[in-house]
């Protein structure tokens, strides 16, 4: 699974199918990747409806920094929940 995949696909349809999370959290999340080819996407829990964008936000609350291939299986693995539900 592409990490591009993840936050243009995965990540999008699990806000649609669960939009209580949006508005519960109303956080505006920075997500860095690091390793070979770093990257940022920001979850923009705070529009109506959630966005995921390519790149850093100047008004995130929250950043999560990861290296690219753990997040990848966090997420593979389904136990991504468990950070959102933290």
């Amino acid at each position: 699974m592409m990490t591009e995949n993840i936050f243009r696909e995965t990540l999008p349809a699990a806000l649609d199918h669960f939009p209580e999370l949006a508005s519960r959290t109303r956080a505006i999340i920075q997500i860095e990747l690091t390793g070979e080819a770093p990257e940022t996407w920001t979850v923009d829990l705070q529009s109506s409806p959630p966005r995921v964008l390519e790149g850093a936000s100047e008004r995130s609350h929250v950043t999560i920094a990861a290296e690219r291939e753990q997040f990848v299986s966090l997420v593979q693995a389904g136990d991504a929940h468990r950070w959102i539900d933290a």
